[in-house]
């Protein structure tokens, strides 16, 4: 029979900060119990720090193919859960509950999240995703995001092993924008694809895309499509579209961020009908340009 082991931990006033400079400056409650023996563990575990609880359960098996990877079943949950921890009125990201399931080794993992997500300025939606995982990366199989009276679906895969790369695909339909803007009514629907790169420090090394959307605003027809490509050496605008509430706009062409390089830019706009944007003014605004540099 093998060994059998029990242990019940619990941590008080644990001043985050002082473990690293980067955490935030809160006190963690926690909470740890977990029996097992040499080829299986299971946990429960409770946190709290400030108004964030968080919960997890589950086993852990030590006697799959490699020692280094054990295989997880672990249960996620919690409650007002935000960051920065200790940024109740000017937090980033905000979820008041909200569940998760990983299972699986580090090599091949899978994972799902169920939870209400919220950032300053938008109104709160819901957020459904299931996943799987490597060292290498994580492909987003299935995500569903409710909000703003509507859905947002769609997939993407992410790769990390040089800096991060994603590609991402995403429809919406029924969005009203009235949720953000209240003088602004309607339902739009779009889709859209791009790919993205961003280097080991952070910062945005190149984005590509395009994107279709269509519906109406404020009651009138509402159409845009875009493709354009952005790098380190400027913006390139194959096409825009726009038609909206009488208006139209059309640019093609390039803008350098690099004086060495060419440039050659255009742009056609016609505002026919002020009303539609301001009630009682009248009139209409026309305008074009070119920008080039040889």
């Amino acid at each position: 029979m093998a060994p059998r082991w029990q242990a019940n931990v619990r941590a008080e006033k644990i001043r985050l900060a002082e473990l690293d400079k980067g955490l935030p400056a809160v006190d963690l409650i926690a909470q740890l119990s977990a029996e097992g023996d040499t080829t299986q563990a299971s946990l429960n575990a409770d946190s709290l720090a400030e108004q964030s609880a968080v919960q997890i359960s589950g086993k852990v098996l030590f006697s799959g193919p490699s020692i280094d990877s054990p295989e997880v079943d672990l249960q996620l949950a919690w409650q007002k859960l935000i960051w920065p921890l200790d940024s109740s009125e000017n937090y980033l990201v905000a979820s008041d509950r909200g569940k998760a399931h990983v299972s699986g080794v580090l090599d091949a993992y899978r994972a799902t999240v169920n939870a209400q997500v919220a950032v300053p300025a938008y109104p709160t939606g819901t957020i459904d995703t299931t996943g799987v995982g490597t060292p290498e990366g994580f492909a987003v199989e299935q995500l569903a995001l409710s909000v703003l009276g509507g859905n947002i679906q769609g997939r993407a895969n992410i790769d990390w092993r040089s800096g991060i790369k994603a590609t991402f695909d995403l429809a919406g339909n029924n969005i009203d924008p009235a949720g953000l803007y209240t003088n602004w009514p309607g339902v739009l629907s779009f889709t859209t694809r791009a790919d993205a790169a961003m280097g080991e420090d952070g910062s945005l090394t190149s984005l590509q895309g395009d994107m279709t959307m269509m519906g109406e605003l404020r009651g009138k027809p509402i159409s845009a499509t875009m493709t354009g490509h952005l790098d380190e050496t400027g913006l390139t605008v194959p096409s825009l579209v726009v038609n909206v509430l009488g208006t139209t706009l059309n640019a093609e062409g390039n803008i350098s961020t690099k004086a060495s390089q060419p440039m050659d830019f255009q742009w056609r706009f016609a505002m026919n009908d002020l009303s539609f944007w301001t009630p009682g003014m009248t009139g209409n605004v026309q305008a074009q340009g070119r920008l080039t540099v040889q």
